[in-house]
């Protein structure tokens, strides 16, 4: 019997599918989700009409709301699938990675916020405006965008293809139904929408998984089977504190490089600052911090737990070897049908909660698209102020365009591999050159535009390189990472010996050129670092600062020690929104007479 038909009869016999209350409970997330768009749009006391309103929730919203919004907006189906996915596949490394939020948290709480919070913008970008120039601001959020672009789409698909795993019906349908549905409550709801949405959401992801770990552990039997399995086959294992930066996992890459990622996609993202804009103080933005990064950290490891426990339920027979599921990232939704199925309505939980994640990560994209397209786009660089009623169907419009698009693309992704790498390594192709910008503005006062754009151009270039060359290699087979062992033992109905266990062989890739080895946690660090060190040479060349002339408040508070004494003046983030808006208006004054003199 060859593996074709094993499968066929497998899943003919042994294959659970979604039942009408699972589906019911995945409408009723839905519904629930556009119900809350059209509660803001039409019936909140507040009014959504005003573009502060629309974009930051008129600076006053609640630090739960908005924290349980950072957190559903930070993790994404990516994590909820793509984890259990590598340690399925590839081992527990990655739980390692969960070390790296509470660096993140603090780094983004007491040096990077502090600064933000003071120019009160729409948009993060205009922070490279004010430090910088207007090139570097249009650059970076040319990058947002194009990065968003891509990777909403490997959102979308994600929970997509959990669905079509469970319930037959094909991504290329539940994907549009789903994103049509994000983009009408994002459109008319505004962030307050997104916010509210995005709370029940995070709620509902962290239940669902909680649910399927806890679930999975009593049909494998206990705790003690989990870890002896996983033991059995190496998936649980010590961290590697291996320095060679070919090795795929290591602690140092993992925290390193995840300190790295997550602030880049945390402290330094449109997305997630302009969710700190709605809190009313900064107080409650390190409140929210905190909640924020303590439920990260609880279903980072749910997630990668969820991935353990896969591995010991299918520890004598691995879907993949015998076809059951195709791809790698199908593990998980399989899981839950098989743990799951007989009892109604808590694989529909599970899915809702898959598409809650996908859903406030697209959604949160969508309304940071319409704001870096009305301030860096129209009012900054074409220089246009368009009337409140232009203002409200721009936002709206590019809310509905961008989602088309990333809809459009996402019939690209499932041809790309793994989406946990393919989701870092995209992301690193943005983020690289955008990260040194940033750090160049907020540690480095010295450095001036000239050697910030130079230095980000060549964290841009290394990281596109490396990406692109790893990439190709991935997909022409020319680089492999072994995986863990698994066996098919106990599969019915299949004669073990026509079985192939050859991809379980360790590959030689030593062949492939080393850049494009080394791991893909190190892509943006290796980056950002290279185009630092370019940037601050071309300082000490000549293009530097002169350090009298740099607004304190427009550098990190560990930074400020290096200006002129007497130039650093404590940290001017008080709550006051009049004292904010007094610094702000110096700050544009400041920046407008600089531009006079430049020109």
């Amino acid at each position: 019997m060859d593996t074709t038909t094993v499968a066929e009869g497998l899943l003919e016999d042994d294959f659970h599918t979604m039942g009408w209350v699972d589906i019911s409970v995945f409408a009723i997330m839905l519904a629930v989700s556009t119900l809350i768009g059209v509660y803001f749009a039409y019936c909140s006391p507040q009014g959504n009409e005003s573009e502060a309103d629309y974009l930051v929730g008129g600076r006053s919203m609640g630090t739960i709301p908005v924290a349980l919004s950072l957190f559903a907006s930070f993790i994404s189906g990516i994590a909820l699938l793509g984890y259990p996915a590598e340690v399925y596949v590839f081992g527990g490394q990655v739980v390692y990675n969960a070390l790296s939020y509470p660096l993140t948290g603090l780094l983004l709480g007491y040096q990077l916020l502090p600064v933000f919070r003071n120019l009160r913008t729409l948009s993060v970008y205009e922070y490279l405006d004010r430090r910088f120039s207007r090139k570097a601001r249009f650059i970076a959020s040319c990058l947002f965008l194009v990065s968003h672009i891509v990777w909403l789409p490997i959102v979308i698909y994600v929970p997509a293809l959990a669905f079509e795993q469970v319930t037959r019906i094909n991504l290329h349908v539940v994907g549009p139904v789903v994103c049509v549905i994000c983009i009408y409550y994002t459109t008319v709801g505004g962030v307050k929408a997104v916010v509210w949405t995005d709370a029940v959401q995070a709620v509902m992801m962290l239940l669902c998984v909680g649910l399927v770990v806890a679930k999975g552990v009593m049909e494998v039997g206990g705790l003690g089977t989990v870890w002896q399995r996983n033991m059995d086959t190496t998936r649980l294992e010590a961290p590697v504190w291996d320095l060679d930066p070919t090795t795929r996992h290591t602690i140092f890459s993992l925290i390193l490089g995840g300190v790295v990622r997550h602030t880049a996609d945390l402290g330094l993202s449109q997305s997630i600052i302009q969710r700190y804009m709605a809190l009313p103080s900064l107080r409650a933005c390190y409140r929210a911090t905190a909640i924020f990064m303590v439920c990260t950290v609880c279903l980072n490891l749910l997630a990668c737990f969820c991935g353990f426990t896969a591995a010991a339920y299918y520890h004598d027979c691995d879907p993949l070897t015998v076809g059951i599921a195709q791809k790698r990232d199908q593990i998980v939704p399989m899981f839950v049908l098989d743990v799951l199925a007989n009892v109604p309505g808590l694989t529909g939980l599970f899915i809702a909660g898959v598409f809650s994640a996908a859903m406030s990560s697209l959604s949160t994209g969508l309304n940071s698209i319409s704001a870096v397209v009305l301030e860096d786009g129209l009012r900054s660089m074409a220089g246009r102020s368009p009337s409140e009623r232009q203002t409200r169907w721009l936002l709206r419009g590019v809310v509905v365009g961008a989602g088309l698009v990333c809809l459009a693309l996402m019939f690209v992704v499932e041809h790309l591999g793994m989406v946990v790498q393919l989701n870092a390594s995209l992301s690193a192709m943005a983020a690289a050159p955008q990260f040194t910008l940033f750090i160049a503005g907020l540690f480095l006062p010295w450095v001036n535009t000239r050697a910030a754009l130079l230095g980000a151009a060549v964290a841009a270039a290394m990281v596109g390189v490396t990406v692109i060359g790893a990439q190709a290699n991935i997909l022409s087979g020319a680089l492999q990472y072994t995986p863990k062992p698994v066996s098919v033992d106990g599969c019915p109905h299949l004669a073990p010996p026509n079985v192939t266990l050859a991809h379980l062989r360790p590959h030689d890739n030593s062949e492939v050129f080393w850049l494009f080895r080394i791991s893909y946690l190190w892509y943006q660090p290796l980056a950002i670092l290279t185009g630092l060190l370019v940037a601050s040479v071309a300082a000490l060349a000549g293009w530097r600062n002169d350090l009298a002339d740099v607004d304190p408040r427009l550098v990190a508070p560990v930074s400020r020690r290096f200006l002129p004494e007497g130039k650093y003046r404590g940290d001017d983030h008080g709550d006051d929104p009049a004292t904010q808006e007094a610094l702000l208006l110096e700050l544009r004054t400041l920046s407008a007479a600089k531009d006079a003199a430049k020109e």
